[in-house]
């Protein structure tokens, strides 16, 4: 694993920036970070998840301001089914627990079982996920972080956080544990 710091926007979010205001994605998705996940991920293995959650909460900055809610990005009830667990939901837990912040995990629902992103595109994962997501009520802050396993092109937590500014959300934190370099 290698340690990627986020405190400098890349030139595709200089030049188009990003629905969220700030990222935390401390790792790069490599190995051994690869081996965790896909154990994690697919095999349902929460110890991997609690050590991937553990990594993420030593990653971030407890000296900003710390946001009101953590939202998990949500599985398709279809792929819940599927999968037997949401990984989102398990790392939102642990964080919540040790940052004692709040976790919601019916604020945000995936209204469209999507196409995994896997395999897609940039220009692809974008319409994969458009009008995705939906919000089952108003939201009750103005500063949430979205929570989620691996960060690619950031196009899941993008359409995320813009449905959550247009719910009147004034910051928009996106956490994940590691980022792939994968830049398509």
């Amino acid at each position: 694993m290698h340690f990627n710091p986020s405190s400098h926007k890349c030139g595709r979010c200089q030049s188009s920036p990003p629905a969220f205001d700030h990222s935390v994605s401390p790792l790069l998705y490599s190995d051994p970070l690869r081996q965790l996940h896909l154990n994690f991920k697919f095999h349902q293995d929460l110890a991997a998840g609690n050590l991937l959650a553990n990594l993420l909460y030593d990653s971030l900055s407890h000296s900003n301001a710390m946001p009101q809610l953590l939202v998990p990005i949500p599985l398709h009830a279809e792929r819940m089914r599927e999968r037997g667990f949401d990984q989102a939901l398990e790392i939102a837990k642990v964080l919540a627990r040790r940052l004692q912040i709040p976790f919601h995990s019916g604020l945000l629902v995936r209204k469209n079982c999507t196409q995994p992103q896997s395999g897609l595109s940039r220009a692809q994962r974008h319409k994969n996920l458009r009008n995705a997501f939906t919000l089952t009520q108003p939201l009750p802050v103005k500063h949430v972080a979205l929570v989620d396993d691996i960060m690619t092109t950031g196009s899941t937590f993008n359409a995320a956080a813009q449905l959550m500014k247009t719910a009147g959300v004034k910051t928009v934190e996106v956490w994940a544990v590691g980022r792939s370099t994968r830049d398509e």
